[in-house]
Order: C-alpha cells, then sequence, then structure tokens
C-alpha cells in the first residue's frame, strides 16, 4: 500500500506518495484517514515554507538597509 521497495516511504518522511484505498472494511477507513490526514500535512508543511520564505526575505531586506 504505502512502501515500494527501493523508495522511501511516508513514514520516512516522503510527502509525495499516495495513500490508495482500495478496502471498503475498517482496514480502508483507515487508509482514508491517512490520506486525509497527508493532505493537511502536506498543507502544514506548504504553511511552514511560506512563512521560512517571507522571514528569509525579511531578513535579507534588513541586512541591506532596506525598510
Amino acid at each position: 500500500m504505502l512502501q515500494r521497495r527501493g523508495r522511501p516511504s511516508l513514514a520516512a518522511g516522503d510527502l509525495t506518495r499516495e495513500v490508495s484505498v482500495d478496502r471498503s472494511d475498517e482496514l480502508g477507513g483507515l487508509q482514508r484517514t491517512l490520506r486525509g490526514m497527508l493532505a493537511s500535512l502536506r498543507t502544514l508543511v506548504r504553511g511552514v515554507r511560506s512563512g521560512v520564505d517571507s522571514v528569509t526575505t525579511a531578513s535579507t531586506q534588513t541586512a541591506a538597509g532596506e525598510p
């Protein structure tokens, strides 16, 4: 489901992986939940990256004497 031989897994931090939902039982429910959690984590990471970029830009401008 999540890991193929020779490729990084979600547990190793590979957020580009997709979680397939291939069941309709309780395990399928867990797969859907994991897929939703992964989507939320990707959104969180994008927000953090954006904040870091903003701080980097501001600090560079401050160091250069720009207002």
